[in-house]
C-alpha cells in the first residue's frame, strides 16, 4: 500500500491553521481559518461585533457554492411565501408585527359575516388579528418536511461518525434504532469494497480560491484516496460539484490527489453509491460557480448620467 498522509480533524497539517465552522442559521455556514483572511474582508470592515471589533463573516462553504445551482429545491421559499400570503409578512425580527396592508388587516375591515358566525357560537370577535397571528406562530413551530429531512440527515451523519471513530479505537458504540440501518448500510458497504477509513469530518480549505468545507469521510483503497459525502435526501448534480471542491482543497493542503469522489445515499434501507464519473468536468464547474459567486458581489450600479 502506498504511503498516505492522514489529515488530523479540524487542523491543517501543513500550515497548522485551525479551521472553525460557524453556523449562520438560514444563511448556512462559513469557515474561519486561523490567520487567513476570508474573501469577504472588505465587507467585514463594516461589520462590528458586540464589542466594537470587526466581525469576520468567514470563508464561503464549499457546499453553498455548489448548492446554489442545484435542481429545484424551492420548497423553503414557497413555504415562507405561502404563509406570508395567507397571514401577512412579518416586519420585525421577532416575528410579531405584520404589514398593515396584509390579508389579515384587509379581512379585518370586512368581516361582518364572520363576526356573526363567531357570535353565534359564543366566541368573542375582538382581537381576531391576534388570534390569527397566534395561529401562524403555532404553524411555524411545526417542523416542515424539509426540516425533518435535514434533521434526520444530520443525525445519520453523526451516527456514522460515531461508528467509524469507535471502530478506529476498537470501542463499542450504540446507535439509535431509527438511525441504525441508514448508518450501518454505509459502514458495511465500505467494508465490502475494502475501503480503509482514515478520518471522518475532515475540515479543509483552499488557500488560493478562499473557500472551505468539511469532508464526511477520507478513505484509502489500493493506495488511492477517495473522498465521501453522505446523503439521506435527493441526489443532485450539485453533489458532484461539491465533492470536486473538496477534492481540490484536499489536494492543496496535503499534496495528495484524490482519485475517486463518492456520494453515498442511505435512507432507511434505500441505499445507492454514486461515483463522480468526470472529476475534471466537476472541478471546472466548481471553478465557474466560485467565480460567479465572487463576481456577483462586485456588481454595482453607477449613479448619474
Amino acid at each position: 500500500m502506498a504511503e498516505v498522509l492522514r489529515l488530523p480533524s479540524n487542523v491543517l497539517s501543513q500550515w497548522s491553521h485551525k479551521i472553525t465552522r460557524r453556523n449562520w442559521g438560514e444563511k448556512g455556514r462559513t469557515y474561519i481559518v486561523e490567520g487567513v483572511p476570508c474573501e469577504h474582508c472588505k465587507a467585514c470592515n463594516d461589520r462590528l461585533d458586540g464589542k466594537g471589533n470587526r466581525a469576520c463573516t468567514g470563508m464561503s462553504n464549499c457546499s453553498s457554492i455548489a448548492g446554489g445551482y442545484k435542481d429545484g429545491d424551492l420548497y423553503g421559499a414557497g413555504y415562507r411565501h405561502a404563509l406570508d400570503a395567507v397571514f401577512g409578512a412579518y416586519t420585525d425580527k421577532d416575528n410579531t408585527a405584520v404589514k398593515p396592508d396584509s390579508w389579515m388587516v384587509d379581512y379585518n375591515t370586512t368581516r361582518a359575516e364572520l363576526d356573526k358566525v363567531l357570535a353565534s357560537i359564543g366566541q368573542p370577535t375582538d382581537g381576531l388579528l391576534d388570534v390569527i397571528k397566534m395561529y401562524r406562530q403555532e404553524v411555524e413551530k411545526i417542523p416542515t418536511p424539509g426540516e425533518v429531512a435535514r434533521n434526520f440527515g444530520t443525525e445519520v451523519h453523526a451516527a456514522i461518525e460515531e461508528i467509524l471513530k469507535a471502530r478506529q479505537k476498537d470501542e463499542e458504540t450504540f446507535i439509535d434504532t431509527g438511525l441504525a440501518q441508514s448508518s450501518i448500510d454505509i459502514v458495511e458497504w465500505l467494508d465490502k469494497n475494502e475501503f480503509n477509513v482514515m478520518d471522518v469530518e475532515v475540515a479543509v480549505y483552499h488557500p488560493g480560491m478562499g473557500y472551505a468545507g468539511t469532508i464526511d469521510c477520507v478513505a484509502e483503497r489500493h493506495g488511492n484516496i477517495s473522498l465521501f459525502d453522505w446523503k439521506t435526501g435527493g441526489l443532485y448534480n450539485n453533489a458532484m460539484v461539491q465533492l470536486a471542491g473538496y477534492g481540490m482543497a484536499y489536494r492543496e493542503i496535503t499534496g495528495i490527489e484524490p482519485t475517486a469522489l463518492w456520494a453515498i445515499r442511505s435512507n432507511r434501507g434505500n441505499f445507492t453509491a454514486h461515483r463522480v464519473a468526470d472529476i475534471s468536468q466537476a472541478k471546472l464547474m466548481f471553478g465557474y460557480l466560485m467565480a460567479v459567486k465572487l463576481g456577483w458581489g462586485q456588481l454595482a450600479w453607477a449613479e448619474g448620467g
